[in-house]
């Protein structure tokens, strides 16, 4: 039977060799009584036409227009409940949604259930992807307990053990058959289905097999193609899918351009570079386990994280679950995402007791106003 594995992060990934510990923040008191939540103040924000085409619902728009969630939180930090935890900073995962969490093939061919985007994470209160993640998962189904989410939660920064759901033991078997190769629905031979993507012009072409080079000198480059997600919070993002044969093994790698990182509003220190926040991020939600073939390069002037496309990745999808095997996930995201803090967050002691204390009717009073605000803005944006 598979088991969730534990990765503990430790010193020795080459990027982090000079980055200092997270700062220690004053504490405040644990609150001993939820306030009500008046509806949200919103913000001025300028919605991309191409991105709201594609959020078909108020669940796909929060996970689109991802700063926006946290811009709100900014300008109402003064009512929200979920505030009175804001001291308590860490390496937040940025954009937590039931979708941005699955299995990672890792360097040694085992496997990680983890956060699996890393575009918008970096140092904020790690409280605030709790409320990401609770407000998400109430906008995917009101079914959803927000106390449940809770729990799962501090059971993960507490250390405690959880049961694996069958759903990811299912995923497992997957990912040990399919492995580390590319996926077969993206190829034609050993080239690139044509549908998958455009042939970039020649220069950028050229520009990523440079970049390529200095990675894997001994990889031939067999195929490029570019591509552009159009909706999520990675919509208009530029792509380069690269195959390669690498020795005796096809491998795939993605060029994926990266922007500010959404927790921008609410860091809790300055932003580092794209490659230190990525390598940072790696090792917090991976671990020193991670494949070596995550990297980081520019190409067109433009910051791009490199990371290998495994056909044994596998991530969460909500369509493909029962509503009780999605409940299940939901939580053991929750529990995940409190072993992710429980690796940087400041004063871990004093943060359990605080969570412990915290009132689960007061976090679901800010989820409800969040997600009557989004909503709202989905409906009339």
């Amino acid at each position: 039977m598979f088991r969730y594995k534990l990765i503990v992060v430790a010193l020795g990934f080459s990027l982090l060799a000079n980055c200092e510990t997270l700062p220690q923040a004053k504490l405040r008191a644990s609150p001993s009584r939820a306030m009500a939540t008046a509806p949200l103040e919103d913000v001025s924000y300028s919605f991309d036409s191409s991105k709201l085409g594609a959020a078909k619902s108020a669940f796909s728009f929060q996970r689109t227009f991802v700063d926006y969630f946290y811009l709100l939180v900014q300008k109402n930090e003064s009512q929200l409940n979920v505030a009175k935890l804001k001291n308590f900073s860490g390496w937040c995962v940025g954009d937590a949604h039931p979708e941005n969490f699955g299995l990672l093939q890792l360097q040694d061919q085992s496997h990680i259930f983890t956060m699996n985007d890393m575009d918008d994470a970096g140092p904020c209160p790690v409280f605030y992807d709790v409320y990401r993640l609770a407000t998400a998962s109430q906008l995917y189904s009101s079914s959803i307990s927000v106390q449940q989410i809770l729990s799962s939660y501090t059971k993960g920064v507490s250390g405690q053990s959880v049961s694996v759901p069958d759903t990811v033991n299912s995923m497992s078997s997957k990912a040990l058959k399919r492995g580390q190769v590319p996926d077969p629905k993206n190829l034609v031979g050993n080239k690139f289905d044509p549908s998958f993507g455009e042939i970039p012009d020649e220069a950028t072409a050229q520009e990523v097999r440079s970049a390529i080079a200095l990675m894997l000198p001994q990889a031939r480059v067999l195929d490029i193609l570019k591509t552009a997600k159009v909706g999520g919070g990675s919509g208009g993002s530029v792509r380069f899918e690269v195959l390669l044969q690498n020795n005796a093994q096809l491998l795939h790698l993605e060029l994926k351009q990266q922007f500010k990182p959404s927790i921008y509003p609410v860091a809790t220190q300055p932003l580092d570079s794209t490659q230190v926040r990525l390598a940072k991020t790696l090792m917090t939600e991976q671990g020193p386990g991670h494949s070596l073939l995550y990297g980081y390069v520019k190409i067109q002037g433009m910051d791009m994280l490199v990371r290998p496309r495994f056909w044994g990745d596998e991530g969460m999808k909500l369509a493909k679950n029962t509503d009780s095997e999605n409940e299940q996930m939901i939580y053991f995201e929750a529990y995940v995402l409190g072993q992710i803090h429980r690796r940087t967050v400041n004063n871990l002691p004093q943060y359990i007791q605080e969570l412990s204390a915290f009132d689960p009717a007061a976090l679901s009073e800010d989820v409800s106003a969040m997600k009557a605000q989004m909503e709202k803005r989905f409906s009339a944006p």
